[in-house]
């Protein structure tokens, strides 16, 4: 049974760190924090920075090229939110947490907020090797 515990955690854990750090339904939240706190690789447009060369934050950019802008000073938080690595061991140490917290109950009782992101970790999965 620890086994099938472990699978479903491992699979919500790949949902959850796919949803901070691609989905679109987080993209708005995303963008604001990036606004505020660049990631190294963070670019902007010049809809997302003011006319004195900073974000609409006050970070520094600089520009690339014509109407594209890239952030001088990357944050940590920046990268926490747009990096899978990152993101998807702050996410897990979450599960575990939970997981621990919730051990004295039973394993349906402790597992079954696990079911959806884990569920729809397969069917985006599925969704992305066959079509």
């Amino acid at each position: 049974m620890i086994v099938l515990v472990l699978v479903v955690a491992a699979l919500a854990v790949h949902r959850l760190t796919r949803l901070v750090v691609a989905d679109t339904i987080l993209e708005p939240l995303r963008w604001r924090i990036l606004a505020r706190w660049p990631a190294d690789d963070t670019t902007f447009t010049d809809e997302w920075v003011t006319v004195n060369d900073t974000t609409t934050a006050g970070a520094p950019v600089v520009e690339l090229e014509d109407g594209l802008w890239a952030a001088t000073s990357p944050h940590w938080l920046g990268t926490l939110i747009t990096c899978v690595w990152c993101a998807s061991i702050w996410v897990a140490t979450a599960v575990t947490v939970v997981l621990w917290a919730t051990a004295t109950l039973t394993l349906p009782a402790a597992v079954w907020w696990l079911l959806p992101p884990a569920l729809s970790s397969v069917a985006a999965t599925w969704d992305q090797a066959v079509g």
